[in-house]
């Protein structure tokens, strides 16, 4: 009985509350990481170009690749894999990733309903 007196703060149980707040974490780093995945940003090389005079504008250019899409000034294309051996690896391990976070998050999910229908 002393236990659980350690355990309750003005009658509200804090485990119950940092339980709910671990699930709360969890889908949002799932949502993170499924806009991680998802993004063609995972290099930006922007640069400026500069035109055949000097009085002309500067030109603001740039390139963008993700695991599966590269862009280059506006144009985009899919991604070679040839002769780049680390970003099929790359690739590989982020999909075990998500697939692994989305049986977290099912089993989070689960975990949630069946404490509201059973301990309600």
């Amino acid at each position: 009985m002393a236990a659980s007196n350690k355990l309750t703060n003005s009658g509200v149980n804090i485990i119950e509350i940092f339980t709910k707040l671990s699930h709360i974490l969890a889908i949002f780093g799932f949502i993170l990481h499924l806009i991680g995945f998802a993004t063609p940003f995972w290099r930006v090389l922007p640069f400026r170009w500069k035109g055949l005079n000097d009085e002309d504008e500067d030109n603001l250019l740039g390139f963008d690749e993700g695991l599966w899409r590269k862009c280059a000034n506006g144009l985009c294309s899919s991604v070679e894999v040839a002769g780049r051996d680390w970003l099929q690896a790359v690739r590989v391990f982020e999909s075990i990733a998500l697939i692994s976070s989305m049986v977290a998050i099912a089993t989070v999910l689960f975990q949630m309903l069946y404490y509201l229908c059973y301990w309600a």
